[in-house]
């Protein structure tokens, strides 16, 4: 009788055990309900993450690591740092974790630039202030990416930046002795020591140089569709050390912000 009584016993804690863990594991994969009120044409979503409430994520880089699963890497405007998201289940996205920066509090670090196990984040600035420009960073854990260095010593930080894969990086970053944000390519492929190989800029962004006029202000007084379209040079860029990808180079108002063209393959 007592033998009984405690094999019943023992069957009912462990099935509520087993409850609490199925509810506990159901709420784990749970995916954020989508936002009512959105709009679209031929288009229908299906899955969306709040990150952990830090909402303002910007740029984002996709990956495919050897593992088979797909990670969303972010960068975020509003908070100081970068998001990582497993989307291989795109209708259940799973928030992976969130990487502070511990740095100055107008500090933004909405950009990052992501190929194969190096991923690159700039630290961009609301006001002047000493370096660095970019965090290297090794992802061949994909979940756990590791600090490789840092590099640049400008004063307003770094932009838009693509790095394609191979040998060659592209940013659009504040430089010594330059006005605002040029074009600098450097040579990745030993991460931990990232060198220099070219650089692009615009007549008058050295502080040497002089400029006999100033597209930008020439157009101030223009249509504002007018002078969007006249504020913006394109030069078309090519890399000839390794000819992989081409790059517009949008020189918007007085500094680069480079954009991907595509591949040569």
């Amino acid at each position: 009788m007592k033998l009984g009584f405690m094999n019943k016993m023992r069957g009912f804690i462990l099935g509520v055990a087993a409850c609490a863990l199925a509810l506990m594991s159901s709420s784990a994969v749970r995916a954020d309900a989508i936002p009512a009120g959105g709009q679209g044409e031929h288009v229908k979503v299906i899955g969306f993450s709040a990150l952990g409430g830090r909402y303002g994520a910007f740029k984002m880089a996709l990956n495919h690591p050897v593992n088979g699963r797909w990670y969303l890497y972010m960068g975020h405007s509003f908070d100081l740092g970068w998001s990582i998201l497993d989307v291989t289940e795109p209708a259940n996205p799973k928030l992976v974790k969130f990487i502070p920066f511990n740095g100055p509090k107008d500090w933004i670090t909405s950009q990052v630039t992501v190929h194969d196990n190096l991923m690159i984040t700039s630290l961009d600035r609301r006001k002047p202030a000493d370096g660095p420009d970019m965090i290297f960073w090794d992802i061949s854990d994909p979940m756990n990416p590791k600090e490789i260095t840092r590099w640049g010593s400008g004063t307003t930080g770094a932009h838009r930046n693509s790095y394609p894969g191979g040998k060659y990086a592209y940013l659009s970053t504040s430089y010594p002795g330059f006005k605002n944000k040029i074009l600098v390519i450097l040579d990745v492929s030993d991460p931990a020591h990232p060198k220099e190989v070219g650089k692009w800029w615009q007549p008058g962004q050295k502080d040497d140089e002089s400029v006999t006029r100033r597209r930008q202000s020439r157009y101030q007084r223009s249509d504002p569709a007018e002078a969007d379209r006249q504020t913006t040079n394109h030069a078309a860029f090519r890399e000839r050390r390794q000819p992989v990808a081409a790059y517009d180079i949008a020189a918007v108002g007085s500094q680069a912000h480079l954009c991907k063209l595509g591949s040569d393959g």
